[in-house]
């Protein structure tokens, strides 16, 4: 009933973005302060949206219902793409190096820095990069993930396809070079 006064185009931008947020979370759980709850309320959300889409599908075959919108899966499978292109061209270490200018000291198999986050200031590093798995863990500020995490958190976008953007725009220019455009 909630969802009823939105457009549907709108629920299945929700719906995919949801997804998305998803995908994030099983990334690296151990990042999320509360981790199943999290997770619960994601895929909660997603049963409701789905819940929600069904009954729209049936609804779309009554007479005098409003046409349903075109599917964009072409368009989700580009930006799955672009996002696997933009984690092989940015690995955590290459970002924290050429876009934070981050100081890393290499001890053991992990390097080690001073946290970039902007609300987090500290002397001694806390900030631990795991070059094998491509992740990265504030000890101090008690925050990792992979690159699209870092770069939310650093340039304070909250949704991945804003992560996204940015990144492949960055990329961009700091390559002279265009990363696939996705849809």
């Amino acid at each position: 009933m909630r969802f009823r006064h939105r457009r549907t185009a709108d629920l299945l931008e929700e719906l995919e973005e949801m997804r998305w947020t998803l995908a994030e979370v099983m990334v690296d759980i151990n990042k999320w302060e509360f981790p199943l709850e999290s997770l619960n309320y994601i895929v909660t959300k997603i049963e409701d949206l789905e819940a929600e889409s069904s009954r729209r599908r049936w609804l779309q075959h009554q007479p005098a219902s409003p046409k349903w919108p075109n599917s964009d899966t072409e368009r989700f499978e580009a930006r799955k793409r672009l996002a696997s292109a933009l984690k092989e061209r940015w690995t955590v270490e290459d970002y924290c190096q050429d876009i934070l200018q981050m100081y890393l000291e290499e001890r053991g198999q992990r390097l080690w820095g001073l946290c970039p986050l902007p609300d987090h200031m500290e002397s001694t590093p806390s900030f631990s990069i795991s070059p094998s798995k491509n992740v990265w863990y504030c000890f101090g500020c008690n925050r990792g993930g992979d690159v699209f995490s870092l770069v939310g958190f650093a340039q304070g976008f909250d949704h991945f396809a804003d992560q996204l953007d940015w990144l492949e725009q960055r990329t961009a220019s700091f390559d002279g070079t265009e990363v696939r455009r996705a849809g």
